[in-house]
């Protein structure tokens, strides 16, 4: 990751204007697989519930 990436993130999330709040902003340990877990666990959830 490009050093000071992070940090330029989190300035621009500040003057951006999102529907809900962001607690804080992480680098992802696995970065090139954090999405697509979220979504596979995502969709794990959802067939559960019906």
């Amino acid at each position: 990751m490009v050093p000071g990436f992070i940090d330029v993130v989190k300035e621009e999330m500040k003057t951006a204007r999102f529907g809900f709040s962001i607690g804080k902003v992480l680098h992802a340990r696995e970065p090139f697989t954090s999405v697509v877990r979220g979504c596979l666990f995502n969709a794990i959830g959802a067939e559960r519930k019906r």
